[in-house]
């Protein structure tokens, strides 16, 4: 099997070899990957591919190479790379031998930047059926990955409006009801400009009271919108906009990506529930099937701590309906495991 490299072609066409491997995700795509190693300061190198049999494209594989206080690492800034990707439409045979040849040819990349650890994690919004044998159980456990596996919410788009408005949580539609008041508009590729990002940024600094890494890379979130990966909404009050989401897109599946308001700005009249449940609709309105809300978090923590913080916007994100479904993630101990195979 060959390897097209992605340091050695094109955006356009990565993404074009992409659109052939069924169960790819946003995750996969050009404008992501680039969009992480943007982000993230202590990439140093890209060595993300996709794999070809018989010139057809059969598995992308994402692999960043981290650097921090002189130790490397396979992950994105010391957080996971999105997992190898196997075609769904090859047999379940075929599927773990091309998965093996994967984690052979990773296993040379992490001697060859002498990394000390590797971190995986599936992309359940790739697989939102459980149709694909492989990605239904954490295959990275057998090549020596510790299970670090969490949990997230994915919405059933195909159901009809009504069945999904059932799902919502009494709190949730008493929060929709309070924002009628608020005009909702959402910008797709067609409509969305540099300015309209430019808020975007604006009001999410406001709400963070400060500078983020997120904001400063809001040109970035421009270029995957107009490359048709994402949506930007707003909601507008007294002509306004006082709220904004974000969501990125890929074929028939989207994710949440980020939410933020100008708290002090709504009078105490909730607006959160309205834009999101309008998103909702909005996606479904335009052919998306599945809707990935986020990480799940559970576990009863003190008030006022991060993870009861994550408690609650697990809460919140589970409170539009859907079903909780596994991540599979791993961690790779490299000098552990390669002393357990040669004992």
């Amino acid at each position: 099997m060959d390897k097209i490299r992605m340091k050695d072609i094109s955006a356009e066409v990565w993404n074009q070899l992409l659109d052939k491997i069924k169960g790819a995700s946003f995750a996969y795509t050009a404008e992501s990957i680039l969009f992480q190693i943007t982000y993230a300061n202590l990439v140093i190198a890209n060595e993300s591919y996709i794999m070809m049999r018989d010139k057809k494209p059969i598995a992308c594989v994402c692999l960043y190479i981290t650097e921090n206080k002189n130790e490397r690492t396979i992950s994105w800034n010391g957080r996971y790379c999105p997992a190898p990707l196997i075609d769904h439409d090859l047999s379940y045979k075929t599927q773990e031998k091309v998965c093996k040849e994967i984690m052979e040819d990773i296993q040379q990349i992490e001697e060859n930047y002498a990394c000390i650890k590797t971190m995986f994690k599936f992309e359940p919004i790739g697989n939102p059926e459980h149709l694909c044998k492989i990605e239904n159980y954490n295959y990275l456990i057998k090549y020596g990955y510790n299970d670090t596996s969490s949990l997230t919410q994915v919405l059933d788009l195909r159901l009809d409006q009504e069945t999904l408005y059932q799902e919502v949580t009494q709190n949730h539609k008493r929060g929709i009801k309070k924002g009628l008041k608020y005009e909702i508009e959402f910008l797709d590729k067609d409509s969305v400009t540099q300015e309209d990002v430019k808020e975007y940024k604006d009001i999410y600094e406001y709400d963070a009271g400060m500078v983020t890494r997120n904001s400063e890379l809001w040109e970035q979130y421009y270029m995957f919108i107009k490359a048709g990966f994402g949506i930007l909404g707003f909601a507008k009050k007294d002509g306004k906009r006082v709220a904004t989401v974000i969501v990125t897109k890929y074929k028939n599946t989207a994710y949440y990506s980020s939410y933020a308001e100008k708290t002090d700005c709504l009078d105490g009249i909730t607006v959160g529930h309205k834009l999101h449940w309008e998103m909702i609709l909005y996606l479904k309105k335009h052919g998306i099937k599945f809707y990935e809300m986020g990480e799940q978090v559970f576990g009863n923590y003190p008030k006022g701590t991060e993870d009861a913080k994550l408690v609650n916007i697990s809460k919140f994100k589970r409170g539009f309906g859907g079903y909780t479904v596994p991540i599979f993630r791993g961690i790779k101990n490299v000098k552990q495991v390669k002393a357990c195979t040669q004992q």
